[in-house]
């Protein structure tokens, strides 16, 4: 067994040596939770803006954690019902019969058998979601007459866009406001905010080629993304896995090993789960995960987008850390 000072060196390479492969071309920030003790890793280029561990990272669709996270607490208040018909709290008038048939948790789990992009999604592939608000979002929950409920989930942005509708509106507060609501105040999530102020700076982006870029604007699919926060906000969100996923109701499958549950992909290990999330735009990479065996959480931001190999990486970073943990128990 090594010391505890070895095996801090050891996480600390292990963070360098991820967050250089990955911010390459930009700047990352790596950093983990090992039995409750913080390290954090930064890695910078010239020429690019400088990362830390306060800046402010476009978290791309580990929202959906965050979405999810409001309607599961929002369902624990008594506030909301989970179990809700997509009919009966969308506010929407003239839809098919399809949405007598799916639930909050449908949406929140992927199983509505919904396209991962709205049909009518016309924006540019620098702007995807330009003029796609509250009238688009209609017209598309209009034309789904022939979706049908699936076993296998079907990944989709389009249906956490209408489970944030469903939350705004029978709520009654926009999105920003129920994230702060209901996640981020509860769990202490200091900067996490789907409506950045200008005190409240986001770290400057790039495109995969290293071009300086603007992040997207989600519009009406906010829920899908458009939530921002630091490396901090991710690590307490990450202790917060148990009230977030439902691990007593199994989530949807999507292959042997892995299922969706509220937000969070849930990966099954050999006598352990892994719970993580991963998220990326035009101009930012970001993933959380979580080793609830070994209480070990991982989390990698990168103010670039189209990491390649980003998943691999990680969970390779992963599993280094959990074996340092496994032979230094008291550390």
């Amino acid at each position: 067994m090594t010391t505890t000072h070895q095996a801090t060196d050891r996480v600390i390479s292990v963070l360098k040596d991820l967050a250089a492969l990955v911010g390459h071309a930009g700047g990352a920030v790596a950093s983990c939770s090992i039995n409750g003790t913080h390290h954090h890793v930064e890695h910078n280029n010239d020429g690019f803006a400088l990362v830390s561990r306060d800046s402010m990272f476009d978290l791309g669709s580990v929202a959906k954690v965050v979405t999810a996270g409001v309607l599961l607490n929002a369902h624990s208040a008594r506030q909301i019902d989970r179990r809700s018909r997509v009919s009966e709290c969308s506010g929407l008038a003239d839809l098919p019969s399809f949405w007598d048939e799916v639930t909050l948790d449908d949406l929140a789990t992927h199983r509505a058998g919904l396209p991962k992009l709205p049909p009518n999604l016309t924006g540019p592939l620098w702007d995807p979601y330009r003029d796609w608000n509250e009238p688009e979002l209609h017209h598309a929950m209009q034309r789904m007459p022939g979706a049908t409920l699936v076993e296998r989930p079907s990944y989709s942005n389009f249906g956490y866009a209408v489970l944030a509708r469903c939350l705004s509106y029978t709520l009654g507060a926009p999105m920003p406001e129920l994230v702060t609501r209901y996640v981020a105040r509860p769990f202490e999530l200091k900067s996490l905010t789907a409506a950045p102020t200008p005190d409240e700076r986001v770290i400057d982006g790039y495109e995969s080629s290293g071009q300086a870029a603007l992040p997207w604007p989600f519009h009406s699919m906010l829920g899908a993304g458009g939530v921002y926060g630091t490396v901090n906000d991710l690590l307490a969100l990450g202790r917060t896995t148990a009230r977030f996923t439902d691990l007593e109701q199994p989530p949807s499958t999507t292959n042997a090993h892995t299922r969706f549950g509220h937000g969070w992909m849930v990966t099954a290990l050999p006598k352990a789960q892994v719970i993580w999330s991963h998220g990326e735009t035009s101009v930012s990479t970001a993933f959380l995960a979580v080793h609830r065996q070994w209480d070990v959480t991982l989390i990698l931001l990168v103010n670039r987008g189209g990491v390649a190999n980003v998943l691999p990486m990680a969970f390779r970073a992963l599993s280094q850390l959990v074996e340092i943990r496994r032979w230094n128990r008291p550390f």
